[in-house]
């Protein structure tokens, strides 16, 4: 069975904690136009805690399902415990706390799964080259969000004239309307021009890496290749929200000092980070076969190369 890779698993999961705040919030909002109908005292509002404590039940129970599907079907389980471990609430943890809803054989299996990939050395499995797969990948900025923000601030000028001439019976047009209008239209104009000539941000090739602020990169100036996410409480705080981003590492020049970093934001690209991750490793694979000095996608942390002979045979696993 082919594996999943890290960004598609986490993607799952998003879409998960997702849906499970939002039926909370759809609890909680009808609970309140009850209590505002039918003049419910003050009291009752402590019925709101029961949604809360279920959702929280629900999500740690899930959130564990969630898990053991996850540690049997990713390809790279040591990179989606660490991209994992920068989740609220997935938790720092790669094993659930003891006051985490989870069933004592749910508990048991997922320590076996741990135990088994990591003593069968299946921690990472290698990724398989696709012959039909292009030679180069280019990265541009997403239609969908060009003609978002057209639509928006194209849509916003008729608006903001009704509102005018609802609050006065007249759209009178001074200094200041006149810059606003000509401001949200060359906005609405330059995103316009976008959605049909989208910005290039990178490339990716099997050679190496592209980016207009930096030009060509090889991989063999590279030490690092992986995905990040953007620090939760930065992202909460942010008015860009949680964001994920392509990490390049070159290599150090003198030893002892680290390599300089490059960091690609994901966030409204035309290629999703699962299709991106898969691209990476395919170019890495194509890349590796051409040179002696092995780069492996995902953040170094004691990890040692991985060739296909050191991995258990996939009968083996499927007992799982």
């Amino acid at each position: 069975m082919k594996k999943l890779n890290v960004a598609y698993v986490l993607k799952k999961a998003s879409r998960m904690i997702f849906g499970i705040c939002m039926a909370f919030f759809v609890v909680c909002m009808v609970l309140i136009l009850l209590a505002d109908n039918y003049q419910w005292p003050a009291s009752v509002a402590i019925v709101l805690l029961l949604p809360l404590f279920a959702t929280l039940v629900i999500g740690s129970y899930v959130v564990n399902k969630w898990r053991i599907w996850a540690y049997e079907n990713v390809d790279d389980l040591e990179e989606l415990i660490r991209r994992a471990s920068s989740k609220v609430v997935i938790g720092k943890k790669e094993l659930p706390g003891k006051w985490a809803v989870i069933s004592a054989g749910d508990r048991q299996r997922l320590n076996d799964l741990l135990a088994y990939r990591r003593n069968t050395g299946q921690l990472l499995i290698p990724q398989e080259d696709d012959p039909l797969f292009p030679d180069e990948l280019i990265v541009k900025g997403a239609k969908r969000h060009y003609l978002t923000m057209f639509l928006l601030f194209a849509a916003s000028i008729p608006v903001m004239l009704q509102m005018r001439y609802e609050k006065t019976g007249t759209i009178e047009i001074d200094s200041g309307l006149v810059i606003v209008v000509l401001l949200l239209s060359g906005i609405s104009l330059c995103s316009l021009y976008k959605f049909f000539f989208p910005t290039i941000r990178f490339t990716l090739s099997p050679q190496g890496f592209w980016n207009k602020e930096r030009g060509f990169i090889p991989w063999d100036t590279v030490d690092q290749v992986y995905m990040d996410d953007s620090d939760p409480v930065e992202a909460g705080l942010s008015r860009k929200g949680a964001e994920e981003f392509l990490v390049i590492c070159l290599t150090a020049i003198s030893a002892g000092a680290p390599g300089e970093e490059i960091k690609t934001s994901l966030k409204n690209s035309s290629v999703k980070s699962p299709d991106l991750e898969n691209a990476l490793k395919i170019y890495l694979l194509r890349f590796n076969k051409t040179t002696r000095t092995k780069l492996l996608f995902g953040k170094k942390s004691a990890r040692k190369s991985m060739t296909a002979n050191e991995q258990a045979p996939d009968a083996v696993y499927s007992k799982y």
